[in-house]
């Protein structure tokens, strides 16, 4: 599918006309998720840690060496 523009950035798509904000994580994990309101959990230089809207590591809340292999995922539970 060369030539194709990502739906973000298609004027279609449903960001058009709005403001769009990218963020820049580390990519050896998964970003897994919002932590709160301003925060996501995704991966940081050292580990999976929770990083602000502008991509500045808050806390790192688990170290990973680069030859680990960790498969984090996020499993939202609801009480009963």
């Amino acid at each position: 599918m060369s030539g194709c523009r990502p739906p973000a950035l298609d004027e279609r798509g449903p960001t058009a006309g709005k403001a769009v904000t990218r963020i820049k994580v580390a990519d050896r994990l998964p970003v897994l998720g919002w932590y709160d309101e301003k925060h996501l959990l995704a991966p940081v230089r050292d580990g999976l840690g929770v990083v602000d809207l502008t991509g500045r590591t808050v806390e790192t809340l688990i170290k990973v060496g680069k030859n680990e292999n960790i498969y984090p995922y996020f499993d939202a539970r609801t009480k009963r």
